[in-house]
């Protein structure tokens, strides 16, 4: 028996528990990881160091001409995603402006009204518009803040996004493995129009609240998200959703559209490439992997996809210098590792798994979730008595009682396998 069930995929209607956090938001803001070839990053739906991404090189990609993609569909204006109707405008501002609220600070209000809506809301591995969102009571996370923006845009309150490093919630369908980052929304303690909201962002701290959806222990902000990009996160949601169901004229146009708003988007590179694959045009996906090795800040795990696809090509020796490339680069942050560790083992890929999970552990050894890693990986392997000695391992190395009591668990569960 496992007694890791590959069960972590959220049920298909699951009540939120919404809640929020007080600021103080340190500044943050590096680039997304990417994950690997038959892996989409969906933002459910990153590094402590600020850096503008402004500053970043462009990734200027070789892609096949468009004719190979057919027509450009029809694609939503970046505005209308955060579009809501009359009503629901009307709705809102009535909840809003209401008595009840008078002394109640902007931000909280719309949290207030977030709060009262999620009561019905449905979990569903769907990217909706805010509209959408809204009328339907379902979506992901990326959807709730697609909805938090439109509802503080409609009064002119502030709003900003941050990834947290948290355990992907991993499923398969159609064949592609999909991944879900954990995204939450900020609302900030002043609006738009502030004549001192300069001086405020000026400041290393910002007041406000984080709006969690799927609210978790001892979060870690990864990094800090642009409008921009959290735009592309939505356009590259649904390029991922059309690659699943082998529509890869759409999703090219998609990316292309995910593009205008981040062109640094790792994530979207690795699409790109695996749509050109999946068309035949093998020399643009070859391009479009060397050209985001060249210029994206995080090559981690383009590297290991270009790896991937060098295999399939039955290119072995091109593989291997990859291979050997992706050894020796520097990553100073172990969730990088720990998340291409949680990719391989999601992929039964357990040797390599363990390898990134100890990568990891060399950079922080105090990282429990590395050493989960490693008994998961130890057991898969068929090594009981290492896996024990890690899950012992990661229990030490958490302050948490509730992770304490899982370890623990799952310990209890290992000696009665050995019995």
């Amino acid at each position: 028996m496992n007694p890791w069930p590959n069960k972590n995929v959220p049920p298909k209607y699951t009540h939120l528990n919404l809640s929020y956090r007080l600021l103080p938001i340190v500044q943050a803001t590096k680039s997304l990881v990417a994950l690997v070839s038959m892996v989409f990053l969906f933002a459910c739906a990153s590094q402590d160091k600020a850096v503008s991404t402004e500053s970043y090189r462009v990734i200027r990609l070789q892609i096949a001409d468009s004719r190979y993609f057919g027509a450009r569909p029809i694609i939503i204006r970046g505005d209308d995603v955060y579009k809501l109707s009359k009503q629901q405008l009307i709705d809102f501002k009535q909840f809003y402006s209401s008595k009840q609220n008078t002394h109640v600070k902007p931000y909280r209000r719309i949290f207030k009204y977030l709060q009262a809506y999620t009561k019905n809301y449905r979990f569903q591995n769907k990217t909706l518009t805010a509209q959408q969102t809204l009328a339907r009571f379902e979506g992901n996370c990326l959807s709730l803040a697609i909805l938090t923006t439109a509802l503080a845009k409609s009064v002119s309150v502030k709003t900003g996004y941050q990834i947290v490093d948290s355990d992907p919630v991993y499923q398969e369908e159609g064949g592609i493995i999909l991944a879900s980052e954990h995204i939450q929304s900020l609302l900030y303690d002043y609006d738009v129009n502030d004549d001192n909201a300069e001086s405020h962002k000026t400041k290393q701290i910002e007041r406000g609240i984080v709006v969690d959806y799927f609210p978790i222990k001892g979060f870690r902000v990864r990094r800090r998200v642009t409008d921009n990009e959290f735009l592309a996160l939505y356009y590259r949601n649904l390029a991922a959703d059309a690659i699943i169901h082998r529509k890869y004229n759409k999703a090219y146009w998609l990316l292309i559209e995910t593009f205008n708003y981040n062109s640094i988007d790792e994530h979207a590179v690795n699409m790109m490439a695996l749509v050109h694959d999946k068309k035949g045009l093998n020399k643009n996906a070859d391009k479009i992997y060397r050209q985001g090795i060249r210029y994206a800040q995080h090559k981690l795990d383009l590297l290991r996809n270009y790896s991937l696809f060098l295999k399939k090509e039955h290119r072995f020796s091109d593989a291997k210098k990859v291979q050997r490339q992706l050894a020796k680069i520097n990553v100073v942050n172990p969730f990088d590792w720990i998340n291409l560790g949680n990719t391989a083992y999601s992929q039964k890929k357990y040797r390599e798994s363990r390898r990134y999970y100890l990568k990891a552990i060399k950079i922080a050894p105090y990282v429990h979730q590395a050493y989960l890693g490693i008994a998961k990986s130890e057991f898969m392997l068929g090594d009981l008595k290492a896996a024990k000695k890690s899950l012992l391992l990661a229990k030490t190395n958490t302050i948490d009682d509730d992770i304490k009591g899982y370890y623990q668990a799952k310990l209890n569960s290992l000696s009665k396998l050995s019995l």
